[in-house]
């Protein structure tokens, strides 16, 4: 798997554009936070960085089906690029409110609903019938990475060049990341070809993974290919529950991690921004160690289960924010919850890359992130809201049991506990 010289740049890419992310996820955060001060504005902006997905996720994945995925994600990391050097030329014309850096996230939220199903459906191309499992840990683990060292940049850049000009940074590295991604060499059959869909046959077609070529871009093809992936989240019972916990699951997680977070340690605790910075590496420490664990260990354990039990206990380490605990003890408790993300992810991601046929993963992938990013937008601007009515460390405690309890909801499915 290491040798592989496709799946390396892969996760280069993935590390370079995962880093762009990052380190302009903090940015945007921290200065509605210097231009504000309020949490409701910190929790509109995160909402705003994540809302395009849920509304166009699934149009995105019908492109990303029909269009080489490669060439999907080369597109997505040039545009995030120029849209990070926009930030600061729009400061510079005179345009000093949150607007520029709301429009920066809403556009590169629609270069992310493309670039991420791009990615996953790509991996089993890559690596054939080889170890997936490792391969999407490997995957993972660049993304990690990223998250380790994203927090970093923009803190390490603002006393030079202040807070709008540090977005150069995230522009510099989505570059990066399009040179990373023109060397990788696309397998013969990586892109496999949209069909239509005669009235007789339906999606199951293209579940079996049969492939006939239309010629694309006609919009009866595009409804049909829509209404093929719409069909598949409906019909199949464990991808509907997939998504459906999946969901649920990122509403109460998701919140507090985007946008309590830094309320809690910028607000509550009175910390500056390189608090902020320590605590999401720490996280990102965790899911390389639990991600590096998935690589090593083969268990005998279902996938389902073991996508499951993740979820659970990513929950339930939530539950000791409740004690309103100090920055030192912080660190412990997002620590340990960071080890059970990968087993969210990896393992969420391998399912549907075997449960789904080629031809349709693009759409599924584009569900499960509309699942994921488009439920963390709208946890993003209740949890701003509710903030202004409930104290920080409480809203983190009890959404964290009630992520609990979608894994433990899970395991009562049976088709769940079987994948």
């Amino acid at each position: 798997m290491f040798r592989e010289r496709n799946l390396l740049l892969l996760a280069a890419g993935q590390f370079t554009s995962r880093l762009g992310d990052a380190s302009f996820h903090l940015a945007l955060i921290w200065l509605a936070k210097e231009l504000t001060g309020s949490k409701q504005a910190m929790g509109l902006v995160a909402m705003l960085e994540y809302l395009p997905i849920l509304l166009f996720g699934a149009l995105a994945g019908v492109l990303v089906d029909r269009w080489d995925r490669r060439r999907v994600m080369l597109g997505a990391s040039l545009f995030r690029a120029f849209l990070m050097l926009a930030v600061p030329l729009a400061f510079l014309a005179g345009y000093r409110g949150l607007a520029a850096g709301a429009a920066a996230a809403f556009g590169l939220a629609l270069a992310t609903s493309l670039f991420t199903p791009a990615r996953d459906a790509l991996v089993p191309q890559l690596v054939g019938t080889g170890d997936r499992v490792g391969a999407n840990a490997l995957v993972q683990v660049s993304d990690q990475f990223a998250w380790l060292l994203g927090p970093l940049v923009y803190p390490l850049l603002v006393p030079w060049l202040g807070f709008t000009w540090a977005f150069l940074g995230p522009a510099l590295i989505f570059l990066v990341s399009w040179g990373l991604l023109r060397r990788l060499q696309s397998p013969a059959r990586a892109q496999p070809p949209a069909r239509a869909l005669p009235p007789a046959e339906g999606p199951e077609a293209l579940l079996r993974g049969s492939e006939a070529g239309p010629p694309p871009g006609a919009v009866a093809l595009a409804w049909s290919e829509l209404k093929a992936g719409y069909a598949l989240a409906w019909r199949r019972r464990e991808l509907r529950w997939l998504l459906l916990l999946t969901a649920v699951n990122n509403f109460f997680i998701m919140g507090p991690a985007i946008v309590a977070m830094p309320a809690y340690i910028g607000l509550d605790l009175g910390l500056p921004a390189i608090y902020l910075g320590l605590i999401e590496s720490v996280l990102a420490a965790g899911m390389i160690l639990g991600s590096f664990t998935i690589i090593r260990w083969k268990p005998r354990i279902g996938m389902g289960k073991l996508w499951l039990f993740g979820m659970a206990a990513d929950g339930l380490t939530y539950v000791p924010m409740l004690l309103g605990p100090p920055f030192r003890w912080l660190v412990p408790i997002i620590f340990v919850h960071a080890l059970f993300i990968p087993w969210i992810t990896v393992y969420r991601i391998s399912i549907v890359q075997r449960a789904v046929a080629p031809a349709l993963q693009g759409r599924a992938f584009a569900f499960v992130g509309m699942a994921v990013v488009g439920m963390t937008a709208l946890a993003s601007g209740v949890t701003g809201l509710l903030l202004g009515i409930i104290p920080t460390h409480t809203l983190f405690g009890t959404w964290g049991f009630f992520g609990m309890c979608c894994g433990l909801v899970g395991f009562a499915v049976p088709s769940l506990r079987r994948l």
